[in-house]
């Protein structure tokens, strides 16, 4: 019983920690059609276009940043806009009812976010990307379809998740800062060296959204029900 109460503490606080990084209300999402025009087929057709235009900036921008950093050159780590962060929402929300859980998407934001701290020489541990993902995250009701959709299986796979793994990743700059201190090397040396292993967070980031991509025609529309 005791160990059952210490584990529903954690998952709550983990949970707590997560509604901490939701700002003031945000603005809707970039490209989503919300007036009232009749010309509905028009609209279906300019919400899919907008879909896959972002899906494919997304994409190009992982590939670049792997593509460039095996060719050796040091180039500035990915940067992606609120649009691109909510398609990376789906990519997460799909993934984790397929496996339970899925760190490859947060473990690819997690390792941007160093190479951008060591990039602007320790300057910045913000995290602006990752916290971006959990505003977008809960702004767009993901963590309850999420419940809904998991089998009870996964259910004590995401709740064992969430209360010993996520709070790295929400509490990121905290991670960034443990992580700097703990690096010797500089932008391009740790650069060239990471991006050589077959795990690599960013190689299995682009690798997955490439996947889902193939799988999956929205990402925002998937049910397993």
């Amino acid at each position: 019983m005791a160990t059952s109460n210490r584990y529903s503490i954690l998952s709550i606080i983990s949970f707590a920690l997560l509604l901490l990084l939701l700002p003031a209300p945000l603005q809707a999402e970039p490209g989503l059609i919300s007036d009232s025009s009749t010309f509905v087929d028009l609209k279906r057709k300019a919400k899919v276009d907008n879909y896959h235009r972002v899906e494919n900036l997304l994409i190009n921008k992982l590939e670049q940043a792997v593509t460039q950093a095996t060719k050796g050159k040091a180039v500035k780590p990915p940067s992606f806009t609120e649009a691109e962060v909510l398609h990376l929402n789906g990519v997460y929300y799909v993934c984790s009812l397929k496996r339970g859980s899925c760190p490859s998407v947060l473990d690819g934001l997690m390792e941007i976010e160093f190479l951008s701290a060591l990039y602007k020489q320790k300057r910045d541990t913000k995290c602006p990307q990752m916290r971006k993902f959990w505003q977008l995250w809960i702004k767009n009701d993901f963590e309850k379809k999420q419940g809904y959709e998991l089998n009870t299986g996964q259910i004590k796979q995401k709740q064992h998740f969430d209360t010993y793994e996520r709070p790295k990743y929400l509490r990121c700059s905290d991670t960034i800062e443990g992580r700097l201190k703990q690096n010797s090397k500089d932008y391009r040396s740790y650069l060239h060296e990471s991006i050589q292993l077959s795990d690599n967070p960013i190689k299995r980031l682009y690798k997955l959204t490439k996947e889902i991509k193939k799988k999956i025609p929205n990402v925002f529309q998937y049910s397993r029900k």
